[in-house]
């Protein structure tokens, strides 16, 4: 393996990481904020859905949930 292949390899585990939270939008600004103080941008992202109940969050694989859609 060359360190090419190495980089490669460890920028598909952390893409394969990846997590979006869905929250409230009263949750948001929070949640960005200690996603931003942990430097954790690359692993999550943060989406505010009106119709999630305030003070909740659900973390969501959604690469997962895209592998299991049918053609």
């Amino acid at each position: 393996m060359t360190m090419l292949d190495d980089i490669t390899r460890a920028m598909d585990q952390i893409r394969a990481a990846r997590r979006t939270i869905y929250c409230s939008p009263e949750v948001a600004p929070r949640l960005q904020a200690a996603v931003d103080e942990l430097a954790a941008g690359h692993l999550f992202t943060v989406e505010a859905h009106p119709f999630l109940p305030d003070g909740q969050a659900f973390v969501v694989d959604t690469q997962a949930l895209r592998l299991g859609e049918t053609p």
